[in-house]
């Protein structure tokens, strides 16, 4: 199954693949590191407050900003455009020419498509 790194990390990945298996066992992966007692202390005093906390931020958000343009408000349309598909050796001869990964290329495609 192919996936994409910014969705999880190396530990995410290999308990989800695990847990589509039919061999999944909790014991073989890594162990995490347990806590100290101040840490864990610290954490479960400010758990409640910052629960609070987060909770009246949301809560008291009057508008929620259009993510794409940040000024306009959003509508409920829906919009979709459909492309030709890109061929990826072409795409490969641009990168090089221009001394870029074809990650930057695809990113600055996806950035001024957005905008």
């Amino acid at each position: 199954m192919k996936t994409h790194h910014c969705l999880s990390d190396g530990l995410g990945f290999s308990t989800f693949f695990l847990c589509l298996s039919g061999e999944f066992d909790p014991k073989v992966l890594p162990g995490v590191k347990p806590l100290g007692f101040v840490k864990d202390m610290i954490i479960t005093l400010l758990t409640p407050f910052l629960t609070a906390r987060a909770t009246l931020e949301i809560l008291l958000t009057t508008r929620i900003p259009n993510a794409l343009s940040g000024t306009k408000q959003m509508t409920g349309n829906k919009r979709g455009a459909f492309t030709e598909d890109l061929v990826l050796d072409d795409i490969k001869t641009f990168c090089k020419s221009k001394e870029v990964t074809i990650n930057d290329y695809m990113c600055g495609l996806l950035s001024n498509t957005l905008y």
